[in-house]
Order: C-alpha cells, then structure tokens, then sequence
C-alpha cells in the first residue's frame, strides 16, 4: 500500500545498511518497517543486535546499500551519548529556539529536570562545562532529552534514553514526556526496558541485525516472541483490535 500521507511518519523498506567500507557483511539486513504517524513503537533486542543502528538508518548515519529509506517531517534524535554544549542549563534545552516559558516549564517537568535546576548554583542559568562534565549522566540524558521535545519535532528517534536513569525517573518519562507531552507524534523508543511495550502500539524485536519479529504487542505474545510479564502485560494481552504500527 501507499505511504501513509501525513507528514509525521517515518519509513524504511526493504533497506540494507553497513559500514562505511562496506568490506563485511550488512549491519542491518532486509529491513522492512513501516512506522504509522503519531504512534509509538519500541524497538528491543540483546546488545549488539542492531537497535542503534536501526536509528542510525533512518537519519542516514550509515550507508544505505540497497532499498530505500524515508522519514518525514522534521526529526529529533536522541543519541545513547547525550550531547552537551558549553552553554547554560536553559540554552542547552532551547538550542537556538526563542524563549517561550509555558512551553520551557512543560518540557523541564516532562524530563524530571526540576529539582535539577533547583540544585544548581544558578538555576538553568548555570553554565554547564564542556560534554557536560558537571552533570551526571542521568542528567545529561534528561536535558538532550527536553532539548528534542522543546524543537516541537514530528518525530522522534530515542536512542535507550532510559538506560541512565532510575526506575522512579524512566517511569517518570515514559508517563509524562513520551506518552503526555509527545502524544501526537511519531515515536521510535529504542530500550532493553521491554515492559513499556505494554504502551506501544507496536514492537520490533531485533536480533543479529535483522528484524526478529514486529506487530503489536498482543500478537507479539500471542505468537510466543515475549512473554507477557516481560511486556508488561501482567498475563494479559491488549484487546486484539489494538492499533499496530508494524508493517503492513
């Protein structure tokens, strides 16, 4: 079928991807992903199975071998390693964006950043020093985190921004910045964190750099691909009409 027409989606099919000297065999092989407008899906899988590199395709990161790979809209990427600029708190989150406080103060509690900004000598006026040196790394994930939301993208390229923060804090962001504040958009959550795939519209399971299994979560249970606790379904399956944003 045709691409779907909003401009809030991304898409890749059929893709190949490797490595710049392509001398080895494809990161990603036979790749088909199709990612419906403001959805979300979370891509898992073991380390080393492909899931950056997924990410790394659709913003052409790596080379593309063969097949084709479409995203539409404007994309924010957040990367394992966050990046900080020799800036203040606050200039970090609006990355050259005007100031708009209502929209600011949204995203600083989205990301669980206010009582990080209460701690600083200078609030979010505070310069942060180079690569972040005095935030911690759960931190720097929060801010590169707020500076993707406050852009106002149509989608979103997570890149296991969960992995350096705790339980409390993840649980904290996925409730509040990535089912809240993002709602209406097109969200790829790459995470090891599988029990969120309870809130997905669909998964993709990855192993070896291809695409192991997608669909929604119920037919991710149903077909045995995950076990229901490890998807945060407690035994219990979403109702089978379900909206997917697997392939089609």
């Amino acid at each position: 079928p045709a691409p779907p027409a909003s401009a809030a989606s991304a898409l890749s099919r059929e893709a190949s991807a490797g490595g710049a000297a392509l001398a080895h065999a494809p990161t990603l092989r036979g790749i088909d992903l199709r990612v419906r407008p403001r959805t979300l899906t979370i891509v898992a899988g073991p380390v080393g199975s492909g899931k950056s590199s997924l990410l790394s395709a659709l913003t052409n990161e790596i080379p593309l071998v063969r097949g084709h790979v479409a995203v539409r809209g404007r994309v924010a990427f957040c990367a394992q390693e966050a990046w900080i600029q020799n800036l203040s708190f606050r200039d970090n989150v609006l990355f050259g964006e005007p100031f708009d406080a209502e929209r600011y103060a949204a995203v600083v509690a989205a990301c669980a950043l206010g009582a990080d900004i209460a701690s600083l000598p200078a609030g979010d006026s505070t310069e942060i020093g180079e690569r972040g040196i005095n935030l911690s790394g759960g931190q720097k994930a929060r801010v590169a985190l707020a500076r993707a939301c406050y852009a106002r993208a149509d989608v979103y390229l997570l890149d296991d921004v969960l992995s350096a923060v705790d339980a409390e804090v993840g649980m904290h962001i996925v409730n509040e910045c990535v089912s809240r504040l993002l709602a209406d958009k097109t969200i790829i959550l790459v995470t090891h964190h599988t029990q969120w795939l309870r809130l997905a519209h669909s998964g993709v399971l990855m192993r070896d750099g291809v695409i192991e299994a997608q669909g929604s979560p119920a037919q991710l249970v149903a077909a045995g691909h995950i076990e229901p606790a490890a998807a945060g379904l407690g035994g219990c399956a979403p109702a089978a009409g379900a909206p997917s944003a697997g392939a089609r």
